[in-house]
């Protein structure tokens, strides 16, 4: 928690407000607890968590929990009508914390990936890829794009703040 709020600057009301918790992980199951060794972000969707992402230090391991539905952390913006109208951009992020981190700063409208970038295949170019091919990949990597396709296709304007290395 200390992780978030002081080395993060990510405020309590943000915390509180989408459900991060510190947690106990051990057999892929998480139980939450203060002296926790992950931090758990539950994926909500339409007001009912759909999934969780847990990430534990040191070295960024994540993992998520099993069997949930592939979406956008912070989901429900998605629904906004400032960005239906086009009053706003959605801001789409790599990580839970640049997410977070945008919200915080005062862009409310800002969505993560549920596995940040794909990474680029060894020996290739990111400039170079491939366009995603939408019937193999609404099952695969993308499948967060897909599972909220409708949602996005509503949505005027975007922002896509990833980071300055090839997955990005």
């Amino acid at each position: 928690h200390q992780w978030l709020t002081v080395d993060r600057s990510i405020g309590e009301e943000t915390i509180a407000r989408f459900g991060i918790y510190t947690a106990r992980f051990q057999d892929g199951d998480a139980t939450p607890d203060e002296r926790g060794n992950v931090i758990a972000f539950p994926f909500e969707e339409r007001g009912r968590i759909v999934a969780e992402k847990y990430r534990r230090e040191p070295g960024k391991q994540f993992s998520q929990r099993k069997g949930g539905r592939r979406t956008f952390f912070n989901s429900d913006v998605l629904d906004d009508r400032a960005l239906i109208e086009g009053h706003y951009p959605l801001i789409i992020t790599e990580g839970e914390l640049d997410a977070l981190t945008a919200i915080s700063c005062g862009f409310p409208f800002a969505v993560s990936v549920p596995d940040g970038a794909p990474p680029v295949p060894e020996g290739e170019s990111p400039e170079a890829l491939k366009p995603i091919d939408t019937n193999a990949e609404g099952a695969g990597k993308f499948e967060f794009v897909f599972n909220n396709l409708d949602r996005l296709a509503r949505i005027k304007r975007f922002i896509i703040a990833v980071d300055n290395d090839d997955p990005g």
